[in-house]
């Protein structure tokens, strides 16, 4: 009997045409069944024989099972090339490892028994394998198949000449793909490589020369050893020559697979031409007059037929060509490897280049026919590749031209220099959105349509759009002036942690010259005072303006005209017009108030009664009807608020004039911040505000004063005065609306000297930094809200003037209307204190007890960054946003370092100045979260610094790529060539930034030498970059680290009384709101149209593809935090699920991780409606069913939500939950 009888012999009930596993039985046996002496207890003794064994076992000679079909098929034929592939690379291996023996010989030893493990090994897989009976070999069967054409069997002769090629191309690809695959791997990883600083260049260029070399150096070279050996070469005598024989067939086997392989990595260079389809329609016929006259429908059915025809030859005339090409070479290098061989082996061996009785013109044959094959197949391949990656050149070529043309007719004679340009996305004019689109889309979707009506609809829904991108934008108008004056006075060196950089009487100095105009005997601290006013503003021209009580006290003095009209024309700063029109309204209302003070006098001189009992007083109650009556007159109202002489001044105060708003400007102006942050705090500001005096004389008292308090504690240290209206107008025929005047407008409720009493008690923010931040960003929001207004209210106004199918409708209008209030956080306000204050608590709670590890989940947030740039510019955000870090701290040491450029530039959008406030700008402010405690918990674990640097990458890789494509574009205009790859790719990028040649001022030559955007570009404009550059770079960064606000999101995410429900959604859902809608758009709604995007999905498929592997990591890291090596429910999954939920953690789904998560709800013990609520409703839902259960006798649910109501106990410390549960079910009086 053979050693190997039952894995020999088939078995009659396995159905299968391949070997049975080596462990086939003992893999089908039920190992926790089997007892000791399992075989001796199923054995009937006494039915057995003396030679029970040997009277059983046959005596013939077992002949093993071999099918022969499956020993020539192709997937046979296949995989033993594959293991003589293999094999070949590791006896290249163990040539080098034999060459190193001298020089690294414990290196060489272990390279080499790497190797002959390797060879071994593939030599047992080979064995193991049925071997083919057909010869592979062109030279054996050429005769067979010449001879049955010759017999006139001509369907044979082909049939054999397919079945020829078909093994050829088992035994050719393997070789061929890994010769290949080194190929495109060393093409693309080069930009990653050269992306390093200063040796990348080089070391990018090495590694698309020497690479691709190494395949064939080491297959070429180990069977070279092999052989020589095999002919009687010592080790010694075959090691060198081997060596130059291995790099003379690398380089031979390079030029094969380039043939095939490099016309398709071309394709993706940024050289490549792009035909367009629009002149493949001139070519074929259909000639412009044609065009003309046939109209939009004939033309494009025209088009649409060419695009195919262009698609089928295009991709034809490429696989066909490509393919050729790469047969006829392959076939030529395949021959000269195969002598370049047989040379080396056997000069080694002693034998010559030319060895007696080798068969050399059957071996060069033989490889011939085999590259010629392997060749045909892989430049096919490539060729198709090629021709569809060409094609979706040009179908983008044209879709972006289309793009184009149709922003450039929304633009039509408006100057769009200081706005992004929003992407036209295919919505349809009468597009009507459902609930689906309510709950899962962004805001502004419900108003796309709205916006392709009419290009005042466009302009509106641009404008809302880049609200925050401005906002963000804004910030580096004064960015670096405010670095530059608190540097000025910084500490030289400090002690990181227990020192701040700025020593707190210089603060308190520098508090006290802006707030009281206090100087300080430190002349540098009054310096930076200067520059930090100049920030704030300083009044060039005082205003004159006719006020409600100059108008009533003019009128009651009895005076022939207003002050400020003859202060106005004394400065000549009126028109006599304008002049006699003010001063006859006022004469009107003079006159009859006078009239009205007559009558009165006379009805009291004719009865003869004056009314002064009990303090009632006839006169004075008719005079505040006669005064009440001219208030309410059309002149007064006409006159009042009257600006003759407007206030100018600089900075932020000049800004905000400058949008419209009117403000009470005082001098010494600092924006008051207070710090009411906890219970206590604000228990003692109301005592002391209680003690401020009204209009009329008396207390506030603890009412008011906790009205004020709480105001402040909603907006963040703010004390903000309740807003007349802050909705949009939406009537032409109607006055604008009054906007809401806040705290930055001197409007305060808190008089000056109960302000010192509340700094003088500590509760007034004096950190000047701090200050200064909070009233930039505030002020910034004012500013943009005030200008949306009056943009949009213009905007619709023209519109109803218009008429016509651009008209807002209802819906429309109600979501604008929505959209507009919840930009000021004001959209269905909670009314009701109590539950606000709840809800902010609560929501804070939940986040730290959910949220402990958020920051290892956000170190694959940067990775997203590759789909939208090339691994080289991202490298490159890497290596500057690391040197940012670097740079920030060894500030926590020398306080004055100066900031780099890189710096600089990020620190001129929010993201980069102050990563939180940028946070704050999108949230419910004073509602969904308490800030003070959320800041630090986020800082604690470590979110808010992995976050930060994650915009940093993003930004320093958007602005590189950015400067590039900036460069390209006007090179292709100016020198008017044939578009290209580069050129197209550029152009896009910039478009999906919402930069155009508008904006940018590429139109031509002339705007192209003064555009400020070319001239940063090239380097001549450092550090802070021009404003349209940095609202792009805005809009970059929020693209890639998803900051939830409500343009993004869904409307119901602004909404408070959602707050619990939209919690830890609004990340998910922006995210696929944003990548995963830009990944449809790109990919696979191309796909639906019949085009292939190449490029796009590999960019996409290695972004997420690393994501996955990054999130796998993390997932490994958190578990092991948790549980150890305790079981998980994590650890339980294997393969494909492991993949899956990965990708899922990625939010690539958006609003579809939240479904996938409700659908395993029952396995974690929970419901899908509550997992669709999210982990507030969750816990309060759970916590609620605990106190039933309490209050019937059973604590152990209760004791168990105590015990994961304990930040980081359930997201860090599960293990720990068993232990507190067992001393808290005692507590409650239970048992355990």
């Amino acid at each position: 009997m053979s050693e190997n009888y039952f894995s020999n012999t088939k078995s009659e009930n396995i159905k299968t045409t391949s070997p049975l596993s080596e462990n086939y039985f003992s893999n089908n046996i039920d190992e926790d069944n089997i007892s000791e002496n399992y075989f001796l207890n199923n054995i009937d003794e006494d039915n057995i024989s003396e030679n029970y064994f040997s009277d059983t076992t046959s005596t013939e000679p077992i002949v093993p099972y071999f099918n022969e079909d499956y020993a020539n098929s192709w997937t046979n034929r296949f995989n033993i090339a594959t293991d003589n592939m293999q094999s070949s690379l590791y006896k290249g291996l163990n040539l080098v490892a034999d060459s190193l023996d001298e020089t690294f010989p414990e290196a060489s030893g272990n390279l080499k028994q790497y190797a002959l493990e390797g060879i071994e090994r593939n030599r047992q897989q080979i064995s193991e394998k049925p071997q083919p009976t057909r010869s592979a070999s062109f030279s054996d069967r050429y005769g067979d198949i010449k001879g049955e054409i010759s017999e006139g069997d001509i369907l044979g002769g082909i049939k054999e000449s397919f079945l020829l090629a078909k093994d050829l191309s088992a035994e050719a690809l393997p070789s061929l793909g890994i010769s290949g695959g080194a190929l495109v791997g060393a093409f693309a990883a080069a930009p990653v490589i050269g992306a390093v600083p200063v040796v990348g260049g080089t070391a990018a260029t090495l590694t698309t020369l020497i690479a691709p070399l190494i395949p064939g150096f080491l297959m070429g070279g180990g069977e070279t050893y092999d052989e020589a050996q095999r002919k009687g070469a010592t080790p010694e005598e075959a090691e060198t020559i081997s060596l130059v024989t291995g790099g003379a067939i690398g380089l031979l086997d390079r030029l094969g697979a380039a043939a095939a392989i490099m016309p398709f990595i071309k394709s993706f260079g940024a050289d490549t031409t792009i035909d367009v389809l629009s002149k493949g329609l001139i070519k074929e016929g259909v000639k412009k007059k044609t065009a003309e006259k046939a109209g939009k429908e004939a033309v494009d059915q025209a088009i649409k037929k060419l695009d195919k025809e262009y698609v089928k030859k295009n991709i034809g005339k490429q696989a066909l060509l490509i393919g050729g090409r790469a047969a006829t070479t392959e076939a030529i290098t395949e021959a000269l490897q195969e002598r370049v061989q047989i040379a080396g082996a056997g000069e080694a061996a002693g034998l010559g280049w030319t060895p007696e009785g080798e068969d050399i013109t059957k071996r060069m044959i033989d490889a011939a026919a085999m590259g010629f094959v392997g060749g045909k197949i892989m430049g096919v391949g490539a060729g198709t590749l090629t021709g569809i990656n060409n094609n979706n050149l040009a179908k983008r070529s044209e879709e972006d031209e289309k793009h184009i043309t149709k922003l450039q007719e929304l633009f039509e004679g408006k100057q769009n220099e200081d706005e992004l340009a929003k992407a036209i996305i295919d919505y349809k004019k009468d597009n009507k959105t459902g609930l689906l689109t309510q709950i899962l889309g962004r805001s502004m979707t419900p108003l796309q349509s709205f916006g392709l009506r009419s290009k005042s609809g466009f302009e509106i829904v641009n404008k809302f759009e880049n609200y925050f991108n401005n906002i963000n934008a804004d910030i580096g108008n004064f960015s670096q002036r405010i670095d530059e004056s608190f540097n000025a006075i910084r500490r030289d060196i400090k002690l990181p942690l227990l020192m701040g950089s700025m020593s707190k009487r210089k603060n308190r100095e520098l508090f006290d010259y802006l707030e009281n105009n206090k100087r300080s005997t430190d002349e540098k601290v009054n310096q930076a005072g200067e520059v930090l006013r100049s920030v704030l503003g300083n009044v060039t021209q005082n205003q004159i303006k006719i006020t409600d009580k100059s108008i009533e006290k003019a009128v009651k003095e009895g005076k022939n005209t207003l002050p400020e009209l003859e202060e106005a024309r004394r400065r000549n700063k009126i028109t006599p017009e304008n002049y006699n029109k003010l001063q006859n309204l006022f004469n009107t209302i003079s006159q009859r108030f006078n009239q009205g003070l007559n009558d009165i006098q006379n009805e009291i001189y004719k009865s003869g009664i004056t009314f002064q009992e009990k303090g009632y007083d006839r006169v004075e109650q008719d005079q505040g009807i006669l005064e009440t009556q001219m208030k309410e007159s059309p002149e007064f109202k006409e006159l009042r608020n009257t600006v003759l002489i407007p206030l100018k001044a600089t900075g932020l105060i000049g800004e905000l004039l400058g949008a419209g708003i009117d403000i009470n400007f005082a001098e010494n102006y600092l924006s008051r911040l207070y710090k009411f942050n906890n219970p206590l705090r604000a228990r003692k500001a109301r005592k002391i505000i209680a003690e401020q005096l009204d209009e009329n004389g008396k207390k506030l008292g603890e009412g008011r004063a906790g009205i004020i308090v709480d105001n402040v504690r909603e907006h963040e240290g703010h004390h903000v005065p309740p807003a007349a209206n802050v909705e949009l107008d939406f009537d032409p025929n109607e006055e604008n609306l009054t906007d809401i005047k806040e705290d930055i407008e001197k409007n305060r409720k808190i008089s000056d000297e109960t302000f010192k009493k509340l700094d003088e008690a500590g509760l007034v923010e004096t950190n000047v930094k701090r200050i200064i931040d909070r009233y930039l960003i505030q002020a910034t929001q004012r500013k943009n809200i005030k200008l949306l207004k009056t943009f949009t209210e213009s905007r619709l106004r023209k519109l109803k003037k218009e008429g016509g199918e651009g008209q807002i409708n209802k819906d429309e209008q109600k979501q604008l209307k929505h959209v507009y209030e919840a930009l000021q956080n004001r959209y269905k306000p909670i009314r009701f204190e109590g539950y606000k204050k709840f809800q902010r608590m609560f929501l804070t709670f939940q986040y730290m007890l959910t949220l402990p590890l958020a920051g290892l989940t956000a170190l694959t947030e940067p990775i997203v960054v590759l789909s939208r740039v090339g691994p080289k510019d991202a490298i490159y955000g890497l290596t500057k946003a690391s040197q940012n870090v670097l740079r920030q701290a060894a500030r926590s040491i020398f306080p004055k370092l100066k900031k780099s450029e890189t710096e600089q530039a990020f620190n001129s959008i929010l993201q980069g100045y102050d990563g939180t406030l940028a946070e704050r700008l999108g949230s419910i402010q004073g509602v969904d979260i308490a800030r003070t405690v959320t800041d630090k918990f986020f800082r604690a674990i470590l979110l808010t610094q992995i976050t930060q640097l994650s915009r940093d990458i993003a930004f320093q890789a958007a602005r590189r790529q950015i400067k590039e494509d900036i460069i390209t574009v006007p090179r292709q205009k100016i020198t008017k060539s044939k578009p290209t790859k580069g050129f197209l790719d550029a152009r896009r990028r910039l478009l999906q930034q919402g930069l155009d040649e508008q904006n940018l001022k590429l139109k031509d030559k002339r705007t192209i030498r003064g555009s400020e955007a070319v001239k940063w570009a090239e380097g001549d404009i450092q550090g802070v970059p021009p404003a349209i550059i940095r609202k792009s770079l805005s809009k970059f960064v929020d693209e890639i680290i998803m900051a939830p606000n409500a343009v993004n999101r869904p409307l119901w995410m602004s909404n408070p009384h959602l707050a619990m429900f939209a919690q830890l959604k609004g990340f998910m859902f922006t995210f696929g709101n944003t990548v995963g809608m830009r990944m449809w758009r790109e990919v696979f709604k191309p796909l639906a149209k019949g085009r292939i995007p190449l490029g796009e999905a590999a960019k996409y498929a290695i972004a997420f593809l690393l994501i996955a592997a990054g999130s796998i990591g993390i997932r490994e890291l958190k578990d092991q935090i948790r549980y150890g090596d305790e079981p998980s429910n994590w650890k339980d999954l294997e393969g494909f699920e492991v993949w899956k939920q990965a990708l899922i953690a990625s939010n690539i789904f958006g609003p579809g991780t939240i479904v996938d998560q409700a659908l395993d709800a029952a396995e974690y013990g929970t419901s899908a409606p509550l997992v669709l609520a999210g982990p507030g409703a969750q816990y309060l839902g759970r916590l609620a069913d605990a106190i039933g259960q309490y209050r019937g006798g059973n604590p152990k649910a209760l004791a168990k939500i105590i015990s994961e109501s304990i930040p980081g106990v359930s997201a860090v410390f599960p293990s720990k939950k068993p232990v507190i549960r067992e001393g808290v079910t005692e507590i409650l009086g239970g048992e355990e």
